[in-house]
């Protein structure tokens, strides 16, 4: 097998360490419970899902390169655009209207980043991922977030 992207190899490895630092170090603290989270619990969390996604970043085929592919930061200046708004909306939204518009704008926002979508696929992704996040967030993990506020 010849490594074709050493970057990729690399960039995967770094995850790799610092995801098992992290899951190590969040050991130091009490983790508490889903509904009650201790000072460990969201390391430990971050750290299992960069362990993993540079795992498997490290078991994926590293002969198989795309030569179609455009580099990350050329690809799309659309869809960078879209999304660094939908986060900046997300916290103005969210300070004065609270989560569900927060959310609701920052999918909505960041659709548009895909010229494939349309202002109804758009109001669709927002409304479906604004429904699951608030029965994720607000009655799933009890997140002190109002889902509502005014001013």
């Amino acid at each position: 097998m010849k490594l074709t992207n050493r970057r990729e190899l690399y960039s995967a490895g770094f995850m790799l360490v610092v995801g098992i630092g992290t899951t190590l170090g969040s050991l130091n603290y009490p983790l508490g419970e889903v509904q009650s989270m201790g000072p460990g619990y969201y390391p430990l969390l971050l750290g299992v899902v960069l362990t993993v996604l540079g795992a498997l970043t490290i078991a994926t085929p590293l002969t198989s390169h795309d030569k179609g592919t455009k580099s990350i930061w050329r690809g799309n200046p659309r869809a960078w655009a879209a999304v660094t708004v939908g986060i900046g909306a997300f916290i103005v939204v969210g300070h004065y209207g609270g989560f569900v518009p927060a959310a609701f704008v920052l999918v909505g926002i960041a659709a548009l980043g895909d010229p494939k979508n349309t202002l109804k696929s758009a109001f669709v992704l927002g409304l479906s991922v604004t429904i699951v996040a608030v029965l994720v967030f607000h009655y799933g993990m009890r997140m002190q977030f109002p889902l509502f506020q005014w001013g």
